[in-house]
């Protein structure tokens, strides 16, 4: 009786670990994450971050800085175009709706949810055009 209590508080701690999206334990390099991904399709520099470099997926964008995972940039899919959909699902997560950048005829933003290591840059009418994902080195 006392094991099944023991494992029942076990998989409980593990399982909010999860929910709570802790990035705190990944810490991946670039030729691991090639390993358990395939080979990028190209690697290219950062033109923000010369100190980075971006492998390139069909579907992705990862950067790595000093050979280690740091972010995953990919473009939003279905329901996920939307900023109230992202909204919703970060309903849990306290987050900052921020300026990213202003141009003369347009407005971007950005949800940004630290807890979980997301960002989501929208335009002002709900728009989502990207979703970054921070994996490494600022969660540890």
């Amino acid at each position: 009786m006392k094991l099944l209590l023991i494992l029942v508080f076990v998989f409980a701690g593990c399982s909010k670990q999860i929910q709570n999206g802790a990035l705190k334990n990944i810490k991946m390099t670039k030729t691991e994450y090639i390993q358990k991904n395939g080979n990028p399709v190209k690697e290219e520099a950062n033109l923000i971050n010369n100190d980075s470099t971006m492998l390139v997926y069909a579907d992705k964008k990862i950067q790595v800085t000093e050979n280690k995972v740091d972010s995953s940039f990919r473009d939003p899919i279905g329901e996920e175009k939307k900023i109230q959909y992202w909204r919703h699902y970060l309903k849990d997560c306290p987050y900052d709706i921020l300026e990213a950048t202003s141009t003369e005829h347009e407005t971007f933003l950005k949800l940004n949810c630290k807890e979980k290591g997301i960002t989501i840059l929208f335009q002002e009418n709900g728009s989502v055009l990207r979703v970054v994902q921070l994996l490494g080195s600022q969660y540890e």
